[in-house]
């Protein structure tokens, strides 16, 4: 049985997120069943920057690298982005990047409340239609969201 969805966007996690999140088994299980059902970027539809993901990772005592990359698919950043001083500026054109990874032609970046105005208010995100923000209940509703979507494939509803 093919338990493949094509979902709609794709998902790119900001180390605030990360750090909020990498201990709700929930939640981590939500992205891990998305990240492996995804029919076009399977094992790579949730992103983090690997330096994001290095931090959170290497900061924690208690952690597993591999239970939590199960979620998660890291990415290094790109040649034209390692230049680039502004963490929140480096993110969504990090996004925007991520849009040319055909199908996907529009990206999620899950972060905290606490990020969002720091990334909507961002100069690079004016114009912007293809890169969308999520944080709190908003990105929580969209992850179980997905993951009904993939409940509902895998039990043929």
């Amino acid at each position: 049985m093919n338990n493949k969805v094509e979902y709609k966007k794709r998902f790119l996690a900001d180390r605030a997120f990360f750090e909020d999140i990498i201990c709700n088994r929930q939640l981590m299980m939500q992205l891990m069943r998305i990240k492996a059902s995804s029919l076009v970027h399977s094992k790579e539809h949730n992103v983090i920057l690997v330096d994001d993901f290095d931090f959170v990772v290497g900061s924690s005592k208690t952690l597993s690298c591999g239970k939590v990359s199960a979620s998660f698919c890291k990415e290094s950043c790109p040649d034209f982005l390692l230049s680039e001083k502004d963490y929140f500026s480096k993110l969504i054109r990090f996004a925007i990047h991520l849009t040319k990874k055909k199908p996907y032609t529009s990206i999620v970046i899950l972060t905290t409340p606490s990020n969002e105005s720091k990334l909507t208010k961002n100069k690079h995100m004016v114009g912007i239609k293809s890169v969308t923000i999520k944080s709190g209940s908003e990105a929580s509703y969209l992850i179980n969201g997905y993951n009904d979507l993939f409940r509902s494939v895998r039990d043929g509803v």
